[in-house]
C-alpha cells in the first residue's frame, strides 16, 4: 500500500516524468521500505535518475553508488562491480565517502564471486587508484576484459593516482584481447610506477664545475 508521501511523488512524475530532485526522493523512500525491484521498486527509479544526470553533475557518482548498493542487495554481484566502476568514474578523488562506499561493494561482491584477489582486512580504505586497481584485477577474472580496459582511459597520472597493479591488470587485459602493442605499453607503464613507488631510478645529481683556467682566458 502507497504512502501518502508516496502518492505524492508519483502523481508529480505522471506529470513530470524526469523530474530529477522526486525521482531521488522516491528512490531513498523505496530503499528504506525495502522495496528494491519491479516496475514500481527502488533500482528502475534510480536508474532513471542517474541516467538523467551529467557526468558533470556533483551527484552523479554518489548517486551510482547507491544503485550499485542496491545491486549488491538484490545479489547482481556483477553489476554492482559495473556499478562501482561508474561510481567512482564520476565522483571526485577528494570524495572518500563514495570511496569507502564503493570499497565495501567490491569486497563483499568479489568474495560472493569467489574471486582469488587479497587485501588486508585491517586496513584503511585504499586510495582511488588501488580500488580501481582490485576493479581491474576482478574484471579480468571474470572475463571483462573491455571493462578492465576502460578503467586505464579513465585514469589520470597527476589526478587519480595510477597504481603499478591497476595497469599490471590493464596489461594483461590488453594481451587477453590480442591487443599486443597496448598490453606492452601499459605493462612497461606500471613497471615505471612501480620503480618511481620504491624510489628507483635515483635521480642524477648534476655538478656545475667552474671553467678551467685557459677557459676563463680565453673567454
Amino acid at each position: 500500500m502507497q504512502s501518502v508521501e508516496e502518492r505524492k511523488l508519483r502523481d508529480i512524475l505522471r506529470k513530470n516524468p524526469g523530474s530529477l530532485l522526486e525521482l531521488l526522493q522516491l528512490g531513498k523512500l523505496l530503499i528504506d521500505k525495502g522495496r528494491l525491484e519491479g516496475a514500481s521498486g527502488a533500482l528502475p527509479i534510480l536508474l532513471r535518475a542517474v541516467m538523467r544526470m551529467e557526468s558533470g553533475h556533483p551527484l552523479a557518482g554518489s548517486k551510482w553508488g547507491t544503485v550499485t548498493e542496491v545491486y549488491l542487495r538484490l545479489g547482481r554481484e556483477k553489476r554492482a562491480l559495473i556499478g562501482a566502476q561508474k561510481a567512482l568514474m564520476l565522483s571526485s578523488i577528494r570524495d572518500r565517502e563514495i570511496q569507502r562506499r564503493m570499497w565495501r561493494v567490491i569486497r563483499d561482491a568479489c568474495e560472493r564471486l569467489n574471486l582469488s584477489l587479497m587485501w588486508n582486512e585491517d586496513a584503511a580504505t585504499p586510495s582511488k587508484g588501488d580500488i580501481l586497481a582490485t576493479l581491474a584485477e576482478a574484471f579480468n577474472q571474470l572475463g571483462e576484459y573491455d571493462r578492465a580496459v576502460d578503467i586505464g582511459g579513465f585514469i589520470d597520472e597527476t589526478l587519480n593516482a595510477p597504481s603499478p597493479r591497476a595497469f599490471n591488470a590493464i596489461g594483461y587485459a590488453y594481451r587477453e584481447l590480442g591487443n599486443t602493442e597496448a598490453s606492452e605499453r601499459a605493462y612497461a607503464f606500471a613497471q615505471r610506477l612501480f620503480l618511481k613507488e620504491n624510489g628507483y631510478p635515483k635521480p642524477t645529481l648534476r655538478k656545475t664545475m667552474p671553467p678551467k683556467e685557459e677557459e676563463r682566458k680565453t673567454s
